[in-house]
């Protein structure tokens, strides 16, 4: 059994991932790169509704909010602003390539389709002792272990979700540059919201986040 880290796409951006992908299985004619781009900031913008606004909500204000919006400013403005440069005007052959990034991503789990990756078992079995040990009360005891793993996950999910779509672009030296940039403040904005935040949670905000999270977290 693997665990995937997996999230239920909003209606509207699946069917953007539909229309795209039926276009080029089909090789229509049109150009697909202005569609291309759209779908790409639409899923960025629901991967992050999903894994940092839906958590800001339930936080409901305070310091823990305030963290995780911080964070998200940082990442919707630097997703949108990279999107648009790398992507491009490609012909629907480039687009392809690029789209192998959302087929690799569409996971059936459990008769659900949903947008994520497979985790490593050891990390997969970090969080679930880390999530019974925070039902059982002992979440403060906790909070250094689900900071290392919120921080290795966090790299993890900059590999899957930013390198796996960056990839397959064929980028020039001063795109490259500008993605490397790009990366390099996501990853450091993910490091310093789960240092600022994990170390302070109480039990519980520690239950609040356990239960949102491990919802996200699907063995199949």
């Amino acid at each position: 059994m693997t665990t995937y880290f997996a999230m239920p796409l909003a209606q509207p951006v699946q069917q953007g991932i539909d229309e795209l992908l039926k276009n080029l299985d089909t090789r229509v004619s049109a150009p697909q790169h202005d569609l291309h781009t759209r779908v790409s900031i639409d899923l960025s913008d629901d991967t992050l509704r999903i894994c940092v606004e839906e958590m800001m909500a339930r936080f409901q204000g305070g310091e823990s909010a305030g963290i995780l919006h911080t964070l998200l400013s940082i990442l919707k403005s630097t997703s949108h602003m990279l999107i648009r440069q790398m992507l491009g005007k490609g012909s629907n052959d480039d687009v392809n390539r690029m789209a192998k990034y959302l087929r690799d991503r569409r996971h059936v789990l459990n008769g659900a389709l949903l947008f994520g990756f497979p985790m490593p078992a050891e990390l997969a079995s970090r969080f679930a002792t880390t999530f019974a040990a925070i039902r059982a009360g002992q979440g403060e005891q906790h909070r250094a272990e689900l900071t290392r793993i919120m921080l290795t996950f966090a790299d993890m999910a900059v590999e899957r979700f930013y390198d796996d779509f960056v990839a397959p672009m064929d980028l020039g030296f001063l795109k490259r540059k500008g993605s490397d940039l790009g990366r390099a403040t996501i990853l450091k904005g993910c490091h310093v919201a789960v240092n600022k935040l994990f170390p302070h949670l109480d039990q519980k905000d520690l239950e609040i986040f356990a239960d949102y999270f491990d919802s996200l977290l699907v063995s199949a």
